[in-house]
């Protein structure tokens, strides 16, 4: 399914881009430029052929590897997602790697204390982290651990340091979706006569909940974090703007502004193709935590 896919994302986006106002030639030139400049550098773009006749060029292209040159800058657009792609990879680790290792035992723990207050204030600070939208989260932080307490910096992205403020910014909403998620299909695997059986058997409380409850709830869970990974990917907009960290969010705002479709096709393509390739290996995970998967496919 990844080509049919990555093709009807690529026609939605070309279509948008190509239909939106804007005149790629007088964008790239400026507003000093001559009429006869603008002319010409909209026919070498294709500007005015046909819609279909575009879209086939550029499948042709990007088949072949050549994804263009950006109208902004003329660089190759391979060249500038290739060194603004590991800041955004990084970013969408971090916040991943937070949601997970904060989320999956919160929920473990709201779980095993139902209706208890860890219960309670789990379920409000998943609550409020779902609720609060990301820019105002991060200019709260920039504020508090930035400009008052000068504890982490504000913009930039060359030591760890700089990754630690914009990854809680996405990673808030990720961690109250998996908390919620480890919480109920906790509760669900408890409720299990193999639970009551092993518990039967005196059993620890420890073991049965990381060996028997934990494993067998994994399967929501590792589908909520390969998902969530693939949407941070695309949410790092806000942080890279915000924090001003040159990753692929921040150059897709740039492209947008200056209706650059080479390089808005080449990101969107790209962050299309990682999501769809991770839901991939989410389906290849679940026969490493579940053997029954593995074996009805051997079968």
């Amino acid at each position: 399914m990844l080509i049919p896919v990555i093709l009807g994302i690529s026609l939605i986006i070309f279509s948008i881009v190509s239909l939106s106002p804007g005149n790629p030639g007088r964008l790239s030139l400026g507003v000093n430029a001559s009429e006869e400049a603008v002319e010409q550098l909209n026919r070498k773009l294709g500007y005015y052929d046909p819609f279909i006749v575009k879209y086939k060029n550029y499948l042709v292209n990007a088949i072949q590897g050549d994804f263009g040159q950006s109208y902004r800058t003329g660089e190759s657009v391979f060249s500038m997602i290739a060194v603004r792609l590991p800041t955004t990879m990084k970013l969408a680790m971090f916040a991943i790697t937070i949601a997970a290792v904060f989320g999956i035992p919160i929920g473990i723990l709201s779980a095993v204390k139902q209706y208890s207050f860890i219960d309670a204030a789990s379920m409000v600070a998943a609550l409020l982290l779902a609720s609060i939208p990301g820019f105002w989260l991060g200019l709260i932080l920039i504020l508090t651990f930035s400009l008052k307490l000068g504890i982490f910096p504000v913009t930039g992205s060359d030591t760890p340091l700089h990754y630690v403020l914009p990854s809680i910014t996405i990673a808030a909403p990720s961690l109250a979706v998996i908390i919620r998620v480890t919480r109920s299909t906790m509760l669900e695997v408890i409720r299990q006569d193999y639970v009551r059986t092993a518990r039967s058997k005196g059993s620890g409380e420890l073991k049965i909940i990381l060996k028997h409850c934990l494993r067998n709830a994994m399967i929501p869970v590792v589908t909520i974090i390969g998902m969530d990974f693939g949407y941070l990917l695309g949410g790092t907009i806000i942080a890279e703007t915000l924090f001003g960290m040159p990753g692929v969010g921040e150059l897709m705002v740039k492209a947008i502004r200056m209706k650059d479709l080479p390089v808005i096709m080449a990101s969107v393509i790209l962050l299309a193709a990682i999501f769809c390739i991770l839901n991939l290996v989410i389906d290849i995970i679940y026969s490493f935590i579940d053997p029954r998967i593995k074996a009805s496919y051997k079968t």
